[in-house]
């Protein structure tokens, strides 16, 4: 009988520590691409994992921050715009609310 046909994407168990998975974790949930990361085989320490943000990963690998650069998962609010209380705020679901004004 023929063979059966192979998946388009072969999954793939890696063993990393539990800080470097919400490393990981918090990238993926941010957008980032990863493809592959490796650890040293016969590493079997427990140890103490700190929550990720992005400060952490800044101050882990030495990241400088850019002098006053928009940058981040989203962008930064830059102004706010009054609404009459008499109207309902749900109507303004962010279609971007072309206020100028500087």
């Amino acid at each position: 009988p023929a063979p059966p046909p192979r998946a388009e994407v072969e999954p793939l168990t890696l063993v990393v520590t539990r800080q470097d998975a919400m490393v990981l974790d918090h990238a993926m949930a941010a957008g980032a691409r990863i493809n592959m990361l490796l650890r040293p085989a016969g590493d079997e320490g427990l140890v103490t994992t700190d929550s990720v943000t992005l400060q952490y990963i800044m101050d882990r690998f030495s990241i400088e921050l850019p002098p006053k650069l928009p940058y981040g998962v989203t962008p930064p609010l830059m102004q706010l715009e009054r609404i009459a209380r008499s109207e309902a705020a749900g109507q303004y679901g962010g279609g971007g609310g072309g206020g100028g004004g500087e």
